[in-house]
């Protein structure tokens, strides 16, 4: 009987693993991508206009942060943190704005906010130094104004 067990559970524990992966998604995003969960299924419930302004209030937000990060060594380390949660959840919000309008370069902006905030992340994973910091949030705003100028703007003409 201890003959024929193991090799059956062996055969059990393959089954289970190869009818396993079958349930894994086909996509995989990576860099540069769109988010994963894909579009087939996902239909935002915020109006655009929501989803942005509150990009805007969090994201006008971190200049201050580094500047109080930078003033206090004390806080130091608590404002990373503050930044580095804030720009996770914000580039979550760039994954759900993707899905607001189905122009190419509306979601490779989209894409690239993600990106950027996910790196801003990183950085301050890494200690977050100022002028790094600072350097993203520069890149970060150039995409935010490429994009504005083209839909925010012209949509308030």
């Amino acid at each position: 009987m201890t003959k024929f067990w193991l090799p059956m559970s062996l055969v059990i524990v393959m089954a289970l693993v190869l009818g396993g992966l079958a349930f894994l998604p086909a996509d995989r995003s990576t860099a540069g991508e769109p988010p994963a969960g894909g579009a087939a299924g996902f239909k935002p419930v915020a109006p655009l206009l929501v989803v942005m302004e509150n990009v805007d209030d969090l994201y006008g937000e971190f200049p201050k942060i580094i500047r109080e990060k930078d003033k206090d060594k004390d806080k130091e380390k608590k404002q990373l943190e503050r930044l580095k949660k804030e720009s996770q959840f914000l580039a979550e919000l760039f994954n759900v704005a993707y899905y607001h309008k189905p122009e190419k370069d509306w979601q490779d902006w989209a894409v690239k906010n993600r990106e950027q905030f996910q790196k801003l992340a990183g950085q301050c994973e890494q200690g977050g130094d100022s002028k790094s910091l600072k350097a993203t949030l520069e890149a970060i705003d150039a995409t935010c104004e490429a994009c504005h100028t083209k839909y925010r703007d012209q949509d308030k003409k």
